[in-house]
């Protein structure tokens, strides 16, 4: 029997994962930590505390009568610590699907946790115990692996296997299909986090001289849009940059919009060592599609894609100049960019699709 442990929600990957099991005749147990009534503070505390302390006895000794221990990605916290911990008492193998890095996101991207502070030092402890008590850590690619490891354990490097981002299909683009659409669209949706460098997306396309050309900014929270909002302002290009808050793949407006009226999708152009390194999410999206998509050059992306061949490439961090250098490549070559998407699909089956996601996790069940 394989224990699953984690928040499944909203997770292609964990959904994947459960897949993977069902399907190959697995038997799995899942038990949410708690649950979460939504209503008054005082509820969802009571809520939470009389459901954890009714789930932990049968929980624990399920963890205890399984062979495999299985750690959802994008999932640290003490409560995994102790599920964890049941398990290297029992001696059962725990595969833990490491994604990112919460020390790195907390403290390095987000800034919710600042340096020099307890929580700091907890949360580098919390990382390193985790992947010491793994006995498998998958990451995405080797460039990310690479990058990851000085927030893991100094044992991580003999852990770590590849098992690279999976997207569900979505209904792709023909090559044939034109956009009747009389501008051409280029699309950017994601987080507001420095990562993608999306001032220096925006300052760019300013100096697009082709009148017939909008950007739409498909973020997260209007309230996180604001600095970019006003350097739009500033620009004076309001009249050429949509924002909308609205449309996500969660609720399929986003993907219809993509297939329907997108030209150029955008990837990242951040300046930082992890923006140099990874393979963001919103890339493989598009490739799914079959879009064309532009983005920076970074140590996953070369170990995928092949610029001019199935994906735009800039140099890796730049310039507003080479952004902009990138754009006009694509509007003097609108057709050739639309041959680029649909090679950019074929890698999508080839290394992101949930098919090959399966063959590759099944296999790591099966070693492990």
């Amino acid at each position: 029997m394989v224990f699953i442990s984690g928040n499944i929600e909203g997770s292609y990957r964990a959904q994947n994962i459960i897949k993977v099991l069902s399907d190959n005749k697995f038997r799995w147990v899942y038990i949410p930590w708690f649950l979460l009534l939504e209503q008054s503070k005082i509820t969802k505390f009571m809520s939470i505390t009389i459901t954890l302390l009714l789930f932990l006895p049968v929980r624990l000794v399920l963890i205890a009568s399984s062979k495999k221990l299985i750690v959802l990605p994008m999932n640290f916290g003490p409560l995994l610590l102790l599920d964890m911990l049941v398990a290297k008492i029992f001696r059962r193998e725990i595969i833990f699907d490491y994604y990112i890095s919460l020390y790195d996101t907390t403290v390095n991207d987000r800034k919710i946790v600042k340096l020099d502070s307890l929580r700091e030092k907890y949360v580098s402890w919390l990382e390193k115990k985790l992947t010491r008590w793994a006995d498998v850590i998958v990451c995405l690619n080797n460039s990310e692996a690479n990058y990851y490891k000085k927030y893991m354990c100094s044992c991580a490097k003999n852990k770590i296997k590849i098992i690279p981002l999976v997207v569900d299909r979505v209904s792709s683009r023909n090559i044939d299909t034109y956009i009747t659409s009389e501008t051409f669209n280029i699309c950017w949706w994601g987080t507001y986090i420095p990562l993608h460098g999306l001032d220096k997306l925006i300052e760019a396309f300013s100096l697009v001289e082709e009148n017939n050309v909008k950007l739409y900014i498909f973020g997260d929270y209007a309230e996180k849009a604001k600095p970019y909002v006003e350097l739009v302002e500033r620009l004076d290009i309001c009249e050429k940059v949509i924002f909308n808050h609205e449309y996500t793949f969660r609720n399929r407006k986003l993907p219809e919009f993509l297939n329907n009226k997108c030209d150029l999708a955008l990837g990242n152009f951040g300046d930082s060592e992890k923006a140099n390194t990874v393979l963001v999410n919103k890339l493989v999206d598009a490739l799914a599609l079959g879009i064309p998509c532009m983005t920076m050059e970074t140590g996953a992306c070369n170990e995928f894609l092949d610029d001019r061949k199935n994906i735009i490439l800039t140099k890796r961090s730049p310039s507003i100049q080479q952004i902009l250098d990138g754009f006009e490549f694509v509007l003097n070559n609108k057709r050739e960019i639309r041959r680029i998407g649909s090679r950019g699909l074929e890698v999508y089956n080839r290394e992101f699709c949930p098919e090959i996601f399966s063959e590759r996790y099944l296999k790591l069940l099966n070693n492990v």
